[in-house]
């Protein structure tokens, strides 16, 4: 369909009309249209085409004037049927006939009239040429039905037989057609031409409507042509993709010309915040030279870059910038040429810095920073960067897009598109952060692979204690080992005493001095302890220069990092990302979960010059896990929730489950000051967030995990070094005899496995027939593949396809690809693009877990996989077809939604 250029015939009339298909598509399986429901259309092509470059297509249509009522259509066996109730005009016309004429007038002039080389009227099925001029009448009455130049629209031929000359016939119809209305008819149409056809009894059928077949290509082609010199001739691919968009519009009642070049941009519209990234650009330009040498061309050809991605139609440059830009240039489109053009600039791109707008593509909010100050939006990887041969989510940037120069080989992975997302969340709460690394190794230990556990998720939050966790494992790429043989260090060097705060300690006699002046000196000195002491330990194991936007093991691996800080005067949450706060989020994203006064009294805030000033996040919301599912939505708002989250809490003492409201004990012990630490410390304890997410998770097709502490006791202070090993112990048995780490564990190694579709599925005997694979994250490379395939060898492991067993591992190659992958074939049969299907994997006697994304409808899998994207996608990348003839021979079966 992408080589094919088709040509539409509209044929309008009854029986002679229906004669002249018949021969001239070849079809005497087309029956009279007196035996058809009123209003139908029929679509038919000349088999003599079928397999040429220019396949012709006939439409079948009538303007029955009978008072037949329609009938539903029914559910099709082979294709989609969709139904669509009209808005009823509100110009006064009449019920009825009058009404059922003037949607078939709207129909033909709306639908098919931009897609139309010719409508071909048969005089003698309409009673002669007043009824035709009536109609056209009608058509004209209306506004333009498309944007395309007046040169290219469609001709209108009239079939008569009668031996008058031709151009008497025509005198004749335009004086019928000035008397219905006054419109210009070439304001809507082409040339308007009479065809005079033999009388039946004077030539065979086929020699009579040969000479019709060749009169219509004759005038197809001057259309053609000048669809050519207006880029407005299409690909069957582009043709069908708009022909369904035309009839979306006409079921809304939309009365907006249809235009080609608006249409082609749908599903991959012009960044709304366009104008702001252009004015954050050339504010970075410093003088008139720059301007004309690397600003204006690099501007322009990052435009053109935007609407001509792979499978885009090449629509006049010119019009493009007219219609979606407001602007105009003659410079070539390509990836190549952006390319050449950034490396010709090289000498100005190294002043060029912005963390607001991307400096190669000019149109995005960044987020990978890449050596040398420049980041660059994930799209532009995928446009520029090198696709890894071991891995189809891995892209290779040798170099800097935006200066050329090396970058020492960063990498950066993608997530996969038909993917679930995974969550993990890490608590605050100081000392007791060791606990979430005693979880974390537990289940390390227990999903039995070699490689880092961390890297079993896409988004990682931490607050307070637990961002410092997430960032040495995600952003450094620390082992779970490491991280806990160097926690006793950091609690202990960041957890100094000031030295003026022992002072008081050598003032005895005084009751209640030391505490009162340990309170002062704390206050004044904004925080119990020095900053100076935590500042030093985190540059010594981060490094002093590194931004959280550089790339790093948490590029490497995909995983996006939130950390939850709070400001200082209002206690608004706001989060420090990897990502650059890509996404779309409401104007009140986070919802509030209380607004009373807290303060961070153990370290003093933190000032960000040009940004603000904050402290822990922890004393706003210690369990960051609303705030991540908040971030899910706004980052991939195709995933209507994630499909695996795990929190780690650090800890709260029991609470009873009734509440205790005895009498207050006086103003020492339930004043003020000590209800306020009590809150303070409750908020610690995450219990409140937990219980409203495990109340929003049943029914949810998320598998939500939360592993915590409860103490017998006081839970130890945030700063009590002295009972670090204490919370090591006690977290390592509470998950140890949690009846939730197996099946947890069973959920990691199911998400390691995704379904893709071969191809958009088809309709057959009223089903959608999906043929798939289910394939891994785990590529053929890395060791842990090898031992993930062993693993699930000896759980005897089958794949639930919508309840039915496939075998995940067997002996022979019908598991893997030609490259050693694992890639199951799969086949699977549903009644509608929205039934929900499921693909679970089981692992001996367990309970079944569901695979990354599942449950699936065919509708999110031609969404997420751009299989709907006729017009190419912002990535650029090329969608290949799936060589059917390398999948196994043998026949799968399907499975029954």
């Amino acid at each position: 369909m992408q080589v094919q250029v088709p040509t539409l015939f509209v044929f309008i009339g009854n029986k002679d009309k229906t004669l002249a298909l018949q021969d001239l598509a070849s079809a005497p399986k087309i029956k009279c249209t007196s035996k058809r429901i009123n209003g139908e259309i029929h679509l038919h092509i000349d088999p003599s085409s079928s397999f040429s470059d220019r396949p012709i297509l006939l439409a079948d249509s009538d303007f029955s004037i009978g008072g037949r009522t329609t009938p539903r259509l029914l559910r099709g066996d082979c294709h989609d049927v969709t139904t669509t109730v009209l808005p009823r005009p509100r110009n006064g016309v009449a019920s009825g006939n009058s009404l059922m004429l003037k949607t078939a007038d709207d129909l033909h002039l709306k639908i098919l009239s931009p897609f139309t080389d010719i409508f071909c009227f048969f005089a003698s099925d309409f009673g002669g040429l007043h009824s035709i001029a009536q109609r056209l009448a009608s058509w004209l009455e209306n506004p333009q039905p498309s944007t395309l130049p007046t040169a290219t629209h469609a001709h209108i031929v009239i079939v008569v037989e009668s031996p008058a000359l031709e151009f008497r016939i025509l005198e004749e119809f335009f004086e019928l057609l000035h008397n219905e209305t006054g419109k210009d008819p070439y304001v809507h149409f082409g040339k308007i031409r009479i065809f005079t056809s033999l009388p039946q009894s004077s030539v065979l059928p086929e020699a009579r409507h040969r000479r019709l077949k060749e009169f219509l290509m004759n005038i197809s082609d001057e259309v053609r042509l000048a669809r050519i010199k207006c880029n407005m001739l299409f690909s069957g691919q582009h043709f069908l993709a708009f022909l369904n968009q035309a009839g979306a519009r006409f079921g809304s009642g939309c009365s907006v010309p249809f235009d080609f070049i608006r249409e082609s941009r749908i599903n991959n519209p012009v960044a709304p915040d366009l104008k702001d990234h252009l004015v954050n650009f050339l504010s970075l330009i410093k003088d008139h030279k720059q301007l004309q040498e690397l600003a204006a061309p690099l501007i322009a050809s990052s435009i053109l870059l935007d609407h001509y991605p792979p499978d885009m139609h090449l629509f006049d440059p010119s019009e493009v910038f007219r219609i979606l830009y407001q602007d105009r240039s003659a410079i070539n489109m390509s990836v190549e040429s952006h390319r050449q053009i950034l490396r010709r600039l090289f000498l100005n791109c190294l002043t060029i810095r912005s963390d607001d707008t991307c400096v190669v593509c000019i149109r995005r909010t960044p987020q990978y920073g890449l050596p040398f100050g420049h980041v660059i939006f994930e799209n532009c990887v995928r446009t520029f960067g090198r696709l890894s041969l071991l891995d189809p989510w891995i892209f290779e940037v040798e170099s800097c897009l935006f200066c050329g120069l090396s970058t020492s080989g960063v990498v950066i992975k993608t997530i996969p598109p038909t993917a679930g997302i995974r969550v993990l969340t890490f608590d605050g709460g100081g000392i007791r952060g060791v606990a979430s690394l005693q979880y974390l190794q537990v289940l390390q230990e227990r999903i039995g692979l070699p490689y880092p556990v961390q890297e079993n998720f896409d988004m990682v939050f931490g607050t307070s204690i637990g961002a410092i966790v997430a960032l040495k494992l995600c952003v450094m790429g620390w082992s779970i080992e490491k991280c806990i043989e160097r926690a006793e260090h950091f609690a202990k060097f960041t957890f100094q005493p000031r030295l003026i705060s022992k002072i008081p300690a050598f003032i005895p006699g005084i009751p209640g001095f030391s505490v009162l002046a340990s309170f002062l000196i704390s206050y004044f000195a904004d925080g119990c302890y020095s900053a100076e002491h935590l500042e030093a330990i985190l540059q010594e194991e981060f490094g002093r220069e590194r931004s959280i936007l550089d790339c790093s093991n948490a590029t490497a691996t995909g995983t996006r990092i939130g950390i939850p800080v709070t400001t200082i005067q209002d206690t608004s949450t706001c989060i420090f990302t990897n990502y650059n706060a890509i996404g779309t989020r409401s104007e009140k994203c986070e919802q509030d979960v209380g607004r009373q006064l807290r303060v961070d009294r153990y370290f003093k805030p933190m000032s960000i010059p040009g940004i603000g000033t904050f402290q822990d996040g922890g004393v706003r919301q210690n369990d960051p896990g609303n705030i991540a599912l908040q971030e899910v939505s706004a980052l991939f708002p195709n995933s209507l929730e994630p499909s695996l989250v795990v929190s780690l809490g650090t800890g709260a003492a029991r609470v009873d489950n009734v509440p205790y409201m005895g009498p207050s004990r006086g103003l020492i012990k339930d004043g003020f000051i000590p209800r306020l630490v009590r809150a303070f410390k409750l908020s610690f304890g995450s219990t409140i967030p937990h219980k409203h997410r495990s109340l929003r998770s049943r029914g949810s097709r998320e598998q939500y995990f939360r592993f915590d502490i409860e103490f017998d006791h006081p839970e130890p202070e945030l700063d009590d070094t002295t009972r670090i090993q204490e919370v090591k112990e006690h977290a390592r048995s509470t998950i140890c005899e949690s009846k939730e780490l197996d099946h947890l564990a069973r959920c990691v190694i199911a998400e390691l496995f995704l379904f893709e579709l071969n191809d958009v599925p088809r309709k057959e005997r009223g089903r959608y027939v999906c043929h798939g694979r289910i394939i891994c994250r785990l590529r053929a490379h890395v060791p842990a593949f090898k031992a993930l395939l062993e693993q699930l060898k000896k759980s005897s492991a089958v794949f639930l396809v919508q309840g039915h067993p496939v075998k995940c591992c067997t002996e022979d190659e019908t598991s893997k690809d030609q490259n050693g992958n694992f890639s199951k074939a799969v086949s699977i049969e549903v009644f509608d693009k929205r039934t929900s299907f499921t693909i679970q994997l089981k692992e001996g006697s367990s309970q079944p877990c569901s695979i990354s994304g599942s449950p699936f409808s065919i509708e999110s899998l031609v969404t997420a996989q751009h299989l709907d994207s006729p017009f190419g996608t912002v990535d650029h990348v090329k969608r290949k077809r799936v060589d059917f003839t390398s999948l196994t021979s043998r026949k799968r079966p399907r499975h029954l939604a």
